[in-house]
Order: structure tokens, then sequence, then C-alpha cells
């Protein structure tokens, strides 16, 4: 059995249900927020640890700092694109 999404035909899980992309795409946005966040406090740590010796750190800590922006926007606003072209995520078939 198919449903139709958006214009195509997905396929249905054994349930009876349709299988809806925007399910996982959640999923890895959040795991996509929380690797970001780690990774620019990661950074900013270890450019501070450097710049204790130096200014030779800086650019890592921006690197950290736009991945720490990053990951937390990606967090507080999932689907936010998605959302402000309009493009609906109720998954009505």
């Amino acid at each position: 059995m198919r449903q139709q999404f958006a214009g195509r035909h997905l396929p249905c899980a054994p349930s009876g249900r349709p299988i809806r992309p925007t399910i996982s795409l959640d999923r890895v946005v959040v795991l996509f927020g929380i690797y970001a966040a780690l990774d620019g406090a990661w950074a900013i740590a270890s450019a501070l640890w450097v710049t204790r010796r130096s200014l030779a750190g800086w650019p890592v800590l921006l690197e950290g700092a736009v991945s720490l922006a990053g990951g937390v926007l990606a967090l507080a606003w999932p689907l936010g694109p998605s959302q402000l072209f309009g493009r609906s995520r109720s998954g009505a078939c």
C-alpha cells in the first residue's frame, strides 16, 4: 500500500502507516545540533588553553563560537528553514 506525501508516493510500514522522512530528519537535525554544540565547546576550551601562551588560538576560538552558535540554533529551531519557506511538516497524506 502506498500513500501520497507532498506529491510523492511513500512506502507504508507493515502497520499501514506511511513512512515519513520528516521524522528521521528531526532526529538527524537534533544529533547534528548536539555534535556541533559539543564540538564548539571543545574548540573554545582548547583555544583558551592555547591562548594562555600566545594569541595563536583565535581562529580556533572563532570556529568554536560559530560551531556552538550553529549547534544551539539547530537545537532551538530544528527545522526552521522548511517552516520559513512554507513547507508543511504535518505529514498529512
